[in-house]
């Protein structure tokens, strides 16, 4: 498998696989995010902040985006040391391939060319599985947070409880 910065020819893709993810979250009861604006993800794709994940057979099997700081989210703790990893999308097929350990030791990667020390991203707090599944993949929860109504979010984040994690590379590093 291979990650690669996104081109804007897959816009479609993206939709699809979100739509499908969206269609499981309702099927199941867990949290439904929004479809995102398509000026968005394009957005992202020019400045070099998404990316795409393929198979060895080279089909697109997910995404996500990338973002360099995140202040609203994580405030004081935001010191432009770490990463943070939102979206992530995968075809259904490949939840068993275990697409978030993938992009988590991607993560690491980017941090360390870049100089950074962390890996972060959030959640809602009362998805469950998801959670258990992004502590299987690797990455730690650092705290959760409840939300009030943030005006520079989207307002899927209106009063929620987030859960936020964050892995140090170092410790990464120090296992290898």
């Amino acid at each position: 498998m291979k990650i690669k910065k996104s081109e804007s020819s897959n816009i479609n893709i993206f939709y699809t696989l979100w739509q499908e993810a969206i269609a499981y979250h309702k099927q199941n009861n867990y949290p439904v995010f929004p479809i995102f604006p398509k000026e968005q993800i394009l957005l992202e794709i020019d400045k070099g902040l998404h990316y795409s994940v393929y198979d060895k057979s080279d089909e697109l099997i997910g995404f996500f985006s990338l973002a360099l700081e995140d202040f609203v989210i994580w405030e004081e703790q935001e010191q432009n040391d770490a990463i943070y990893i939102h979206r992530m999308c995968s075809k259904r097929k490949m939840k068993e391939n275990n697409l978030s350990k993938m992009v988590l030791a991607w993560g690491y990667e980017y941090v360390l060319k870049n100089k950074r020390r962390y890996v972060r991203m959030d959640t809602w707090g009362d998805n469950k599985e998801l959670i258990a599944h992004y502590i299987s993949s690797g990455f730690k929860i650092k705290r959760y947070r409840q939300l009030g109504h943030i005006p520079e979010l989207d307002s899927h984040y209106d009063n929620i409880l987030l859960v936020m994690f964050e892995n140090e590379v170092k410790k990464y590093k120090d296992k290898q």
